[in-house]
């Protein structure tokens, strides 16, 4: 995980420090997210909802010309999914599966200028991610009160035997439209992961994330 890491950092500060031109931003946010389900039986999405985290991450922005440019950084991001479970008996079973990612992403931006202060754009592109850390938090509900709850950690990696869950890499798409006034642009992105995280695939089992960003962002630089 530690090469991993470093190799995504040193692609990173690499693009930023051969643009050294470029405007450096800083971004942060919130994320709804949410895991694609399903295996040899079809969808397994019925009692999901959108789980909520956060964002946070150092842009590069170089222009290619008046109307493109190029984006790229470093980014922690909070992913997962949230499930909900009726047990019968009027028990309500809430699962949240908590996942951070650290992600590299990649995109081509089209703007146009509005006014001399404000700038809207679209934006595509893709992204690269490692898993770094998760865990499910489980909590059963009967008539408003808590019955039981527990918390453990959710094993990430490539190993079906050793009790892994999830594979650590992740990739895919992300598009999104914003709007910049001067220094500061406010963003909604969406991404849809390519990557099966499913690390047991015995029933073909196919997990996919997908989340959707709100963001806020701070340039430096010209």
């Amino acid at each position: 995980m530690i090469t991993i890491l470093k190799r995504l950092s040193v692609v990173a500060l690499v693009l930023i420090s051969m643009n050294a031109k470029a405007q450096l931003v800083v971004k942060a946010g919130l994320t709804s997210a949410d895991v694609s389900l399903k295996n040899n039986a079809g969808a397994m999405d019925q009692f999901n909802e959108a789980k909520k985290g956060v964002h946070f991450g150092l842009f590069m922005n170089k222009e290619i010309n008046s109307l493109l440019s190029y984006e790229t950084g470093l980014m922690f991001d909070q992913k997962g999914m949230k499930m909900i479970d009726d047990l019968g008996g009027g028990n309500i079973q809430t699962q949240i599966m908590s996942v951070a990612y650290l992600k590299l992403p990649v995109a081509l931006k089209i703007g146009v200028d509005v006014t001399s202060d404000v700038r809207v754009f679209g934006k595509l592109g893709g992204y690269g991610g490692y898993g770094l850390k998760g865990d499910i938090a489980t909590e059963v509900v009967n008539s408003g009160t808590v019955t039981s709850s527990s918390d453990m950690d959710l094993n990430i990696g490539t190993d079906v035997a050793a009790g892994d869950m999830i594979k650590p890499i992740d990739f895919g798409t992300e598009f999104g439209l914003g709007v910049a006034y001067k220094r500061i642009s406010l963003e909604v992105n969406f991404a849809q992961g390519l990557a099966n995280i499913a690390t047991d695939t015995s029933s073909g089992e196919v997990f996919k994330n997908k989340e959707f960003k709100f963001t806020l962002g701070y340039s430096f630089g010209k």
